[in-house]
């Protein structure tokens, strides 16, 4: 297929439910139709077969919260052919990495082997939410990205921020730099870096007739009216329960994949001891987006004040995910802008 034939393609999947992409957008869409062709090629042709050539050069997109990242690299899977691309949610990732290569040895055959378990025959790993918040992730993706490169698999990924700013904003992280720059340079070396920015948050725009399904503050009406909302008594779930608890990412994700929609009772305004309750919420709150899932939540205060009394420390620890999350709970309680 030629390459305009692949950008109208993607633009036509990205408009769909009446988005228009807007310049920033339309110029990944641009860098999107040239490695879907660059791709292609390379899967139809007969001399890449029997020769190792190095991937084409990947994609790592980077902006604000809800610019239509992931939108733009759904499109891209689905502009492809089938079984050229794989996606995978960052944690989802990592969760997989760690059941294929948790016994394998450190012969580096075997573990090329394990990597490609992750990936199978796809020529393309697509990476949602991408980013590194301590050294262990840093090595992890720094060593599986090096096995995928020799395997012949490119990357494309999205981000909030540049590759040199995929961390917390502390005092600790930045001491262990040094344990981050192989991955920054990996990326850096093997991905295209594009910014899709524009300033405006798409999930903060309710389609026409939708209603926000955010109640505050918490009452026994405002319950009331949540709960009549939901269609099945699981799909009601009590915060301190929900997120107090020690539930892990892999539980959210269970969750959310076998529910249609989910109430969410009795948010509270989060103060600096909440960290480990905040941090569920961010997992909570990525795997309903994940999924789709339809949100209704009663919280103590609007959802602009859920977070404004959580800290410098906390601020500076999870800033740019509560951010993710500020924005995600807004879509969810709306119709979301993309998925």
């Amino acid at each position: 297929m030629p390459r305009q034939d692949y950008r109208q393609r993607i633009e036509t999947l990205f408009s769909q439910n009446g988005r228009v992409p807007d310049p920033h957008q339309r110029h990944a869409m641009d860098r999107l139709a040239i490695l879907a062709t660059a791709l292609a090629q390379r899967n139809t042709g007969w001399r890449e077969r029997f020769r190792k050539t190095p991937p084409p050069r990947g994609i790592f997109l980077w902006g604000g919260v809800g610019r239509g990242k992931t939108c733009l690299l759904d499109a891209l899977i689905a502009a492809l052919p089938n079984q050229l691309a794989c996606r995978y949610h960052q944690h989802a990732f990592l969760d997989a990495y760690h059941r294929a290569t948790g016994c394998a040895p450190l012969d580096g055959n075997a573990f090329q082997s394990r990597i490609r378990q992750l990936v199978g025959p796809h020529r393309l790993l697509v990476l949602d939410e991408f980013h590194a918040y301590d050294p262990a992730d840093a090595a992890i993706l720094g060593r599986a990205f090096v096995e995928l490169q020799a395997l012949g698999v490119t990357l494309a990924l999205n981000a909030n921020h540049l590759p040199t700013e995929l961390w917390p904003e502390t005092t600790g992280h930045r001491q262990h730099l040094r344990h981050f720059t192989p991955l920054i340079d990996f990326i850096q070396q093997h991905c295209e870096i594009i910014e899709v920015e524009g300033g405006r948050d798409y999930r903060l725009d309710n389609p026409a007739g939708s209603s926000p399904r955010w109640w505050s503050p918490d009452t026994p009406t405002t319950r009331q009216a949540a709960r009549s909302w939901a269609s099945h008594p699981t799909c009601i779930q009590d915060f301190t329960a929900f997120c107090r608890g020690p539930l892990k990412h892999t539980d959210y994700s269970a969750y959310c994949a076998k529910h249609a929609q989910l109430v969410l009772l009795d948010l509270p305004q989060f103060t600096p001891d909440d960290g480990d309750s905040l941090r569920r919420l961010i997992w909570l709150l990525d795997s309903a987006w994940e999924a789709n899932l339809p949100l209704a939540v009663t919280a103590a205060t609007p959802l602009a004040s859920l977070f404004v009394n959580i800290g410098p420390a906390l601020q500076s620890l999870l800033g740019k995910d509560l951010r993710r999350t500020q924005s995600r709970l807004a879509g969810l309680c709306a119709a979301p802008y993309c998925n």
